[in-house]
C-alpha cells in the first residue's frame, strides 16, 4: 500500500534511512543552496510539493516530496529526496506511514535508497546499496523503536546481481521523469521494487495540454505521457498509468491516474513551496 501512494509518478516504486539522516547513503561534502537554482533548472533545494491521494473521491492520504541540499561525492554532484507519506485517520481499510529516501546523480538516476515504514508498532526499513563496478545491489533490513532511533535490529537480507549501470527506485523515477517529460522519447528504466528488478516504461510524447487541480481556478499548463510499470507493486500497482507535470522549466508533477486492486486513483497537487514559482495556468483573456 505504500506503493500505492508514492509510486504514482511510478511512478513507482517507490521508495532510505532514518529521518534524522540528511546525508542519506554516502559520505559526502554538503553544498550550500544556491537560489539561482530554482530559478534556471528543476532541481530546488527546500522544494516542497504536497499530494492528496484519493479514490473515487474520497482523500486516502497525503504525500509530501521534498528536495534536499545536493552533495559532492567522488568528484559527482548527488541530489537528495525524500517522501513523507501518511493516511488519513480513521480510515477503515488503510493505514499507510512511510519515510523514503533517494539519492542520485546528476542525470537523476538512483546512486542509493532506503525507506522506513510503520508496521505493528515498529519502524520497518528497508536499505539498498548499489556497488556498480560490481554490478552488485546489497539490500539490508533494519528494525527501529522510534522513526529517529537507531535500529535495534540490523541484517544483510540479500545480494543481487544487476545487469545494468543504471537504474531507479520508487522516489527517483519522479525527478528522472521531471528532467525527461519534454522529450519526445519511449524509454525503458531499470526499477528496483522490493529486492527485484522490474522495469518502468516511460512513453513522453511532448503533448502540451491542461488539468485542473483544486487548489487553482483556472486549469494548468502541463505536459501529459503515459507509461506502464512492468512489475508488481504493493495493493496490485503495476501496468498503465498517466502523469501530468507543468509546462514550465519546474516540470513539477501536477497530476497522475493509475490503476490498483481497489479501482482507480488520482494523485493531485495541492499545495507547493518553491521560490518565486506557482503552477502554470491558463491565462483568461
Amino acid at each position: 500500500m505504500r506503493l500505492l501512494f508514492l509510486n504514482i509518478y511510478l511512478l513507482i516504486i517507490l521508495f532510505v534511512q532514518t529521518a534524522s539522516s540528511s546525508s542519506m547513503l554516502t559520505d559526502a561534502q554538503t553544498i550550500t543552496g544556491d537560489s539561482d537554482d530554482c530559478q534556471r533548472t528543476m532541481i530546488c533545494p527546500g522544494e516542497e510539493l504536497i499530494y492528496e491521494v484519493s479514490w473515487l473521491g474520497v482523500g486516502l492520504g497525503q504525500i509530501r516530496l521534498q528536495t534536499g541540499e545536493p552533495t559532492w561525492y567522488d568528484g559527482e554532484r548527488r541530489h537528495h529526496a525524500t517522501a513523507v507519506i501518511d493516511s488519513y485517520k480513521n480510515l477503515p481499510f488503510v493505514s499507510v506511514h512511510a519515510r523514503d529516501y533517494t539519492e542520485m546523480d546528476s542525470n537523476f538516476n538512483s546512486r542509493g535508497c532506503r525507506s522506513l515504514e510503520k508496521k505493528d508498532g515498529y519502524w520497518l526499513g528497508e536499505n539498498y546499496y548499489y556497488l556498480i563496478p560490481e554490478k552488485i545491489l546489497v539490500v539490508e533490513k533494519t528494525k527501529h523503536e522510534r522513526l529517529s532511533s537507531p535500529p535495534t535490529e540490523r541484517a544483510t537480507y540479500d545480494t543481487l546481481r544487476i545487469t545494468d549501470s543504471w537504474f531507479q527506485d520508487g522516489l527517483s523515477l519522479v525527478y528522472f521523469a521531471r528532467a525527461n517529460v519534454h522529450r519526445r522519447d519511449t524509454l525503458c528504466v531499470p526499477t528496483i521494487v522490493y529486492e527485484k528488478v522490474g522495469a518502468t516504461n516511460f512513453y513522453f510524447t511532448g503533448q502540451k495540454t491542461t488539468a485542473e487541480i483544486a487548489a487553482l481556478k483556472n486549469p494548468v499548463r502541463v505536459v501529459g505521457f503515459d507509461g506502464k510499470a512492468e512489475f508488481d507493486g504493493l495493493f496490485g500497482l503495476t501496468g498503465d498509468f498517466k502523469g501530468w507535470f507543468s509546462d514550465d522549466e519546474v516540470s513539477a508533477p501536477i497530476k497522475a491516474e493509475m490503476k490498483v486492486l481497489i479501482g482507480n486513483i488520482t494523485i493531485e497537487l495541492i499545495q507547493w513551496k518553491r521560490p518565486n514559482w506557482s503552477p502554470p495556468v491558463v491565462v483568461e483573456r
